[in-house]
């Protein structure tokens, strides 16, 4: 039995004739509603007032014709179920029917096939009726799509998975203009091309998002703008049919962030500045002092060897702070194996006038077995941040806690700064790996701690705080320990990316 109710047009001139086509049907199990005509006036009628489901109509009526009546109903509906019901005999007329666009030919003799003929016609009918609603949504789901990535700032393409274009919205179409593929050669910037080519290939082989910084001309001025690029992929990750992707423009924020870099290289250059001239001060106060006792005649002979043996230590103090600071800035940007344990304690040299001021009791616990791949001069900026903001908390007579041990975690190295100064405020500890911002108030400028945490992270590492307010800080920094030699060239590209 079919459940639905279907509006049924006859047109048949003998009443009987369409009595019995509406039995057949309410045989078969159908419900429907029956508007029977005989004429054109009462066909033209019926069809402009009311819509239909199936229309069965006779071969030929005194007045009108059957085949008048289906170009009537094919003008303006091109599938609606049309079946002829005659008693016109004949292979031709039947074949004519259906050249004509009917659906059906079913003769008043054999009116057996009117039910399977209405079945099939109106099932056919229902499956496009379904067609056109789904064709209709996806159309308006591509205009809404349309609509939406021609309203964003960004770039949207999509592309097959050969990576040939097959939509760009307007953004594109007015900062590129053509291309063939979002990595196109005469697009990129010539040093960007290679490694787009790369990332794309790699995202074909596994069917996964990715993202990457790259350059694009610009078809108003054919300036290269830095753009960050993102596709996923649609369908299954194995062999997707299609990618999604969009190109945001980042070159104010690269500009930006260029300064910010200058900014956080201008204030570690500051902060060891700072801590050198504090270190050399101290022993050039010395030599004052030991030159003045020379030149003063209450010196004896053996005095004054005694002095110059003073003055020498002093000036060979100078000489090793000296050569240590060129030496960490002709590393700077090289990765190399070294052990952690020595960047702690030549760090930790260049606070010993400052520890000694303070009466600071510290306190070491180094593991010299640990070694990591490292830029030397880098990693010694942080240690220098670390061990000036932990000797600046603790008060005279403070303690200070520097241990190296292994991770957790075999493959890392950690290295713990404890003081016991003041602690840290609860409202502030999530505001300090944050450019400018700074525990210190006018004796800091906020760099620090953003800076050393882009050290840490570009040497894939960590940099934790943990702090209790009245009790003290540790600060916790953990780097891999020596790499293979993949990984260091790894980390060898994303050092040099970070700086360019």
């Amino acid at each position: 039995m079919n459940a639905n109710r279907y509006s049924i047009l006859i047109i048949e001139d003998n009443p009987l004739d369409a009595e019995l086509v509406q039995q057949r049907l309410r045989a078969a199990g159908y419900s429907f509603e029956a508007t029977v005509v005989d004429s054109r006036a009462s066909f033209d009628s019926a069809f402009s007032r009311q819509s239909f489901d199936l229309v069965l109509a006779d071969y030929s009526l005194p007045d009108f014709d059957g085949l008048t009546g289906l170009d009537i109903v094919r003008s303006r509906f091109a599938r609606l179920p049309f079946i002829f019901v005659s008693g016109v005999l004949g292979e031709d007329v039947a074949v004519e029917t259906l050249l004509r666009g009917a659906t059906d030919y079913v003769l008043k003799q054999k009116l057996d096939r009117l039910g399977p003929a209405v079945k099939r016609a109106l099932s056919e009918y229902a499956e496009y009726q379904s067609r056109q609603r789904a064709e209709q949504d996806l159309r308006k789901i591509e205009e809404r799509f349309k609509r939406l990535t021609n309203s964003l700032p960004a770039m949207v393409w999509t592309c097959d998975n050969e990576g040939q274009l097959t939509f760009v919205n307007s953004q594109w179409k007015r900062c590129i203009g053509d291309a063939d593929t979002w990595f196109d050669s005469k697009i990129l910037h010539p040093s960007d091309v290679a490694k787009c080519c790369q990332a794309w290939k790699d995202a074909q082989d596994i069917g996964k998002p990715f993202e990457l910084d790259c350059r694009f001309r610009m078809m108003s001025d054919g300036v290269y703008h830095w753009h960050l690029v993102r596709a996923i992929p649609l369908g299954p990750a194995e062999g997707p049919k299609e990618w999604v992707g969009t190109c945001t423009d980042i070159e104010q924020q690269k500009l930006r962030d260029e300064e910010l870099k200058t900014a956080e290289r201008l204030a570690l250059t500051g902060r060891m500045a700072s801590v050198i001239a504090h270190e050399i001060n101290n022993p050039l106060e010395a030599l004052t002092n030991i030159l003045f006792l020379v030149r003063s005649n209450a010196t004896s002979p053996e005095e004054a060897a005694s002095y110059l043996n003073d003055a020498q230590h002093e000036l060979l103090r100078i000489s090793a702070i000296t050569k240590q600071t060129l030496a960490w800035s002709r590393q700077e940007g090289s990765v190399i194996e070294t052990p952690m344990y020595e960047l702690v304690e030549d760090t930790l040299k260049l606070f010993t006038g400052k520890v000694r001021n303070k009466s600071i009791q510290l306190n070491k616990r180094l593991d010299n077995s640990l070694i990591v791949r490292v830029v030397p001069g880098e990693i010694c900026q942080v240690l220098a941040n670390l061990f000036s903001n932990a000797i600046d908390a603790v008060q005279l007579n403070g303690a200070i806690d520097v241990i190296l041990e292994q991770d957790e975690d075999p493959s890392n190295v950690r290295l713990s700064v404890e003081d016991n100064g003041k602690g840290i405020d609860p409202d502030q500890m999530q505001n300090l790996f944050r450019p400018f911002q700074t525990t210190k108030g006018n004796l800091g400028n906020g760099l620090g701690l953003y800076v050393s945490k882009g050290i840490v992270d570009r040497h894939s590492g960590e940099l934790r705080i943990h702090s209790e307010v009245f009790v003290g800080t540790t600060v916790t920094v953990v780097l891999p320990r020596a790499a293979s030699p993949r990984d260091e060239q790894n980390l060898e590209r994303d050092l040099w990316m970070s700086h360019t």
